[in-house]
C-alpha cells in the first residue's frame, strides 16, 4: 500500500468569495472561481488544466459574442501563453463540437481527457475514509484543518476531491476542489485544507463534507461519477 501524506495550501482567485452560498457543485463554480490543484500528475496533463482553466472565461466571452470558423481563429484571440493548449483541445472536438460543448459546460478534466493530455478512467473505485478536524473545537479566528483520507481501491486515472463547509442550516459557505491523477489500486492519500473563520459565525457548528469523483464531480460528461463522501464538523466556540 501506498500512502502519501499531502498538506495543500488553497489558492482562491480574487472573485472567490468564501461566504458566498453556492446552490450547487458544477465545474463553472470549481474551475471558474477555485484554481484546480493537481497532485501526481504528469507536466502535460497539469499544463493542460492549468492553462485551459487560465483560458477559460476568455473563450467563454469570445464564444458568447462572436461565432468563430476554426479553431485557430479563436484561440489567437486568447493570451498567447494558452494559445497552444487551446488550439490541441480544440482541434481535439473541432470548431463546432468544441464551441457547442463549451458553452454547455466547460469541463476542463473531459476537455484535456478527449486531448489525450490527461489520463482516462477504467472502472475506478475510491472513497472517503475519514474527515477530521483541527481542532474540532475552535474559536472564532482560529484557522481550522480539515483532514480527509482516501483509498483507491480501483486505480484512478483522474479525478476530483471536494471539500464543502456548511452551516447550521446547511448554507455552503466554503467550497475547494483540487485534482488527483495516477493514483494505483490500493493507494491511499491524505489531503488537509486550511479554513478561515473569522467571517464565520460563533456559537455554530460546521459540518465539513469531503467527496471523490472520476473525472469532475456532477459534470454532464461521460466519465464522470461520484465515487464516495464521509462527513465532519468542527464548532466555533
Amino acid at each position: 500500500m501506498f500512502k502519501y501524506t499531502i498538506y495543500l495550501t488553497i489558492v482562491l482567485l480574487l472573485s472567490l468569495i468564501v461566504c458566498c452560498c453556492y446552490g450547487s457543485l458544477s465545474s463553472s463554480i470549481i474551475y471558474n472561481n477555485i484554481q484546480p490543484i493537481v497532485e501526481s500528475t504528469t507536466s502535460q496533463c497539469q499544463n493542460c488544466l492549468v492553462q485551459s482553466n487560465s483560458a477559460s472565461s476568455q473563450i467563454k466571452q469570445l464564444l458568447q459574442s462572436f461565432t468563430f470558423s476554426s479553431c485557430s481563429s479563436l484561440c489567437s484571440e486568447i493570451t498567447i501563453t494558452n494559445q497552444d493548449i487551446c488550439l490541441i483541445v480544440c482541434n481535439a472536438f473541432g470548431i463546432t463540437t468544441y464551441t457547442s460543448n463549451f458553452l454547455k459546460e466547460d469541463d476542463v478534466i473531459y476537455f484535456c481527457q478527449v486531448a489525450q493530455q490527461c489520463p482516462t478512467n477504467n472502472a475506478p473505485n475510491a472513497y472517503v475514509q475519514q474527515v477530521v478536524s483541527t481542532p474540532k473545537y475552535a474559536t472564532r479566528g482560529q484557522k481550522v484543518e480539515v483532514d480527509a483520507t482516501i483509498y483507491v481501491q480501483d486505480a484512478l486515472g483522474i479525478g476530483q476531491v471536494l471539500f464543502n463547509v456548511t452551516d447550521s442550516n446547511s448554507n455552503s459557505i466554503f467550497t475547494s476542489a483540487y485534482v488527483l491523477t495516477n493514483y494505483a489500486s490500493y493507494s491511499q492519500v491524505t489531503l488537509g485544507i486550511p479554513v478561515d473563520t473569522t467571517s464565520l459565525k460563533s456559537g455554530t457548528s460546521y459540518e465539513t463534507t469531503v467527496t471523490v469523483c472520476s473525472g469532475t464531480c456532477d459534470s454532464i460528461y461521460p466519465g464522470s461519477k461520484w465515487l464516495g463522501s464521509s462527513n465532519g464538523y468542527f464548532y466555533l466556540e
